[in-house]
């Protein structure tokens, strides 16, 4: 009977295992990052989505499994600090004149050296009639959309332990030195969107 009982005590710490649902619900997480949403999609009950899923992101077991998941994506994507910073530093610090050349035309996309070509976000080419020429003679307008720079601003600031956000009780916003230990505690939404910035960037160099 001794021995039993101690089996007993010894295997009374182990935590269950992770059950099928909790498992789908942090491969749903993963899509979009919303926790409600991600548990509704892994079958919890529409009416406590949201505190399912809060409870779920609380969960240590949930977190490890979404955390392991994330480290496999950034490896695969080969998403380095490194890479993350200097992709933020392009963005942040553009300049959108250097698209053009000295006569104020639009460089060749082609053209584009890596570090002007990582502010795009997109380049649409629109054709339309020319004001007052013959009919159809046409013009080509480029419309560029550059990434925003005061987010990737942002993101670097606190990825580089420089700015912090702190709301204050009147409810204006302040900028403050992190501290290194504020710095390593970066949300995943913050570092998401650093990898998004990152994993556009890099397609936009290879293509």
């Amino acid at each position: 009977m001794a021995e039993k009982s101690k089996a007993k005590r010894r295997g009374g710490g182990r935590r269950p295992p992770l059950s099928d649902r909790r498992r789908l619900f942090a491969q749903e997480y993963l899509k979009d990052l919303n926790a409600t949403a991600a548990a509704l999609r892994a079958g919890y009950a529409a009416g406590s989505a949201k505190v399912s899923g809060h409870k779920l992101m609380h969960t240590p077991e949930v977190v490890a499994l979404i955390e392991a998941a994330q480290a496999k994506l950034r490896e695969k994507n080969d998403v380095t600090v490194e890479r993350i910073v200097e992709e933020l530093r392009r963005v942040g610090l553009s300049d959108l004149r250097q698209v053009f050349d000295e006569h104020g035309k639009l460089r060749s996309l082609a053209d584009l050296p890596e570090e002007v070509a990582a502010m795009l976000a997109s380049v649409k080419v629109v054709t339309r009639p020319v004001a007052g020429g013959d009919k159809g003679d046409v013009e080509y307008v480029h419309e560029i959309k550059a990434w925003d720079k005061v987010r990737a601003l942002e993101l670097l600031g606190k990825y580089l332990g420089i700015l912090v956000d702190r709301t204050k009780h009147e409810g204006a916003i302040a900028l403050v030195p992190l501290t290194p230990e504020q710095a390593a505690r970066l949300s995943n939404a913050d570092l998401e969107q650093i990898v998004a910035i990152a994993k556009k960037a890099q397609g936009a160099d290879q293509g």
